[in-house]
C-alpha cells in the first residue's frame, strides 16, 4: 500500500518537472522533489504516522496540470479528460466578449408620479424586473428605481427611459470581464483535477493519518472549487442582464416641486408663550414675541433668536415682569421623515443655546426645538414647534422654561 504512494508521488513529481510552480516560495523544484520521493521509502518504515509521503503528494498534486499527461488515471477515473492539445480556456472562445453593463440616468419630470408609473409599465416590455422601488413619504415628489433587463435590450429599454422626461444625469459604463471569466475557469478546472486525483488517493488510503492529510487537503480544494463557482454565477449574471439605476425629480415647473428657498437670509417672525417653572408651587406665565434670522448653508436652518415676553398667567413674579433671551442654535430634518421635501409637514428637531434674563436675574440657557413645518414654498415658510430650555446660573436655582411657539419666515 505504502508503495503504491510512493510511485504515486513520483509520477505526479516528473509531470511537475515540466511545469512553472505556481509559487516559487513554497513548491520544491524539480531537484529537491526527486530527492524527497527518493528518500520517502525509508520513512514510510521509520515513521508509521504521520507521513511524508502524503506531503510529497501534496506539493506534487498542487503543481500537476490538468490536461492529461503522466498523472493521468484509467477510464474509471472521475480525473480531468481534457486532451492535453486543448488549452483550458479554448471551450469557452466562442462566446466572445463578456460585458457587465450598469447604467444611472435621472429624469426630471412634470408630474413625478405619473412618470413613475409608466416606467413600472415600461420594465416587463422588455423583460426587466424591479428589484428596487423607493419613493418619499406621502406625495411621491422623488422616486427611485434599480431593475434588470437582459443584456441585449438594454439599448432599447434606454431609448425608452428618456423618453419619460428631461434627463439630468447619464451614466453607462461596461466592463469587460472576459479575462476574469475565463481565468477563472482555468482555475476551476485545474482545481477540479487536484481535487479528483486527492479523491484517488483517499481511495487507496488504509492508514489513519494518510486518510487524515488527504481529507484536509480535500476540504481546502472544495471549498475553494465552491467559491470560484459563486464567482463565476455571478459574473455570468451580471453579463446576462444589465443593471439600470433610474432616478424621477420634479422639474422647475413640476406640480409636486418642492423648493428649499435658495436665498441665504430669511427674516422670521414669531409668537411664543413661556411657562417658567420654578418649583412645585410657582408657575410665571409669559405671553410675547420674537425675531429670528436663519442661515441655511446646509440643514434646515442655522438660526439666531430674540424673545422678549411679559408675565401675564398663572403666577405674578416676585420682581421683574419681563422675560428676555438670546440663543443661536440649529434645525435638522430628518430623511427618514421625508428630509423636509415636502410642500406640508415636514418635521424637524432643534437645538438651542445661550443666555436667558428672567425676573431679573441672568441664566445659562440651553434645550432644544421639535417643529413640524405646516407650509413650505419657494418664497414663505410656517411652522409651529415646542422649546423646552434649562436655565441655570442664578441665586434663586436652576428652573424649567417651556412653551409653545409660531413662525412665519420670509425668503429674503
Amino acid at each position: 500500500m505504502r508503495q503504491s504512494f510512493v510511485m504515486i508521488s513520483a509520477c505526479a513529481l516528473s509531470a511537475c518537472a515540466t511545469r512553472e510552480p505556481q509559487s516559487p516560495a513554497s513548491l520544491p523544484d524539480a531537484a529537491q522533489a526527486r530527492s524527497l520521493a527518493a528518500d520517502s521509502p525509508g520513512s514510510l518504515g521509520a515513521q508509521p504516522s504521520p507521513l511524508p509521503q502524503a506531503e510529497v503528494a501534496t506539493v506534487a498534486l498542487e503543481a500537476a496540470p490538468a490536461s492529461r499527461g503522466l498523472f493521468s488515471f484509467t477510464s474509471g477515473s472521475s480525473a480531468s479528460s481534457t486532451p492535453a492539445s486543448q488549452l483550458p480556456g479554448e471551450a469557452t472562445a466562442e462566446q466572445g466578449e463578456m460585458i457587465d453593463i450598469e447604467a444611472r440616468y435621472a429624469i426630471q419630470c412634470d408630474a413625478v408620479t405619473a412618470c413613475a408609473a409608466k416606467f413600472r409599465e415600461l420594465v416587463p416590455k422588455y423583460g426587466g424586473r424591479i428589484t428596487v422601488d423607493e419613493g418619499t413619504a406621502g406625495k411621491e415628489t422623488e422616486v427611485t428605481f434599480e431593475v434588470r433587463v437582459p443584456a441585449e435590450k438594454f439599448e432599447p429599454f434606454a431609448s425608452g427611459i428618456v423618453g419619460l422626461g428631461a434627463m439630468s444625469a447619464r451614466d453607462v459604463r461596461r466592463r469587460d470581464v472576459s479575462k476574469e471569466y475565463h481565468d477563472s475557469e482555468l482555475l476551476l478546472r485545474e482545481r477540479r483535477a487536484t481535487r479528483d486525483r486527492f479523491e484517488e488517493l483517499l481511495k487507496e488510503a488504509k492508514d489513519v493519518p494518510q486518510t487524515l492529510q488527504v481529507e484536509q487537503q480535500l476540504e481546502r480544494l472544495r471549498t475553494e472549487i465552491d467559491r470560484i463557482e459563486g464567482d463565476m454565477r455571478w459574473l455570468k449574471d451580471r453579463v446576462a442582464e444589465a443593471t439600470v439605476r433610474v432616478k424621477f425629480s420634479p422639474s422647475a415647473t413640476s406640480e409636486d416641486a418642492v423648493f428649499a428657498p435658495t436665498a441665504t437670509l430669511y427674516p422670521t417672525l414669531r409668537s411664543t408663550m413661556m411657562f417658567d417653572l420654578r418649583s412645585e408651587t410657582q408657575r410665571i406665565g409669559y405671553v410675547g414675541g420674537g425675531f429670528s434670522v436663519q442661515f441655511k448653508p446646509f440643514a434646515r436652518a442655522v438660526t439666531l433668536d430674540f424673545d422678549m415676553a411679559r408675565a401675564a398667567l398663572a403666577d405674578k413674579p416676585t420682581s421683574s415682569d419681563w422675560a428676555y433671551s438670546f440663543l443661536a442654535g440649529l434645525d435638522l430634518y430628518s430623511d427618514l421623515l421625508g428630509g423636509g421635501r415636502r410642500k406640508f409637514l415636514n418635521p424637524y428637531l432643534g437645538f438651542r443655546l445661550g443666555y436667558a434674563i428672567t425676573e431679573g436675574n441672568g441664566d445659562f440657557a440651553f434645550g432644544g426645538v421639535l417643529g413640524l413645518d405646516i407650509v413650505k414654498t419657494k418664497a414663505i415658510l410656517f411652522d409651529i414647534s415646542a422649546r423646552v430650555l434649562g436655565m441655570v446660573g442664578n441665586d434663586q436655582g436652576p428652573h424649567v422654561q417651556v412653551g409653545p411657539m409660531a413662525q412665519f419666515s420670509v425668503a429674503f
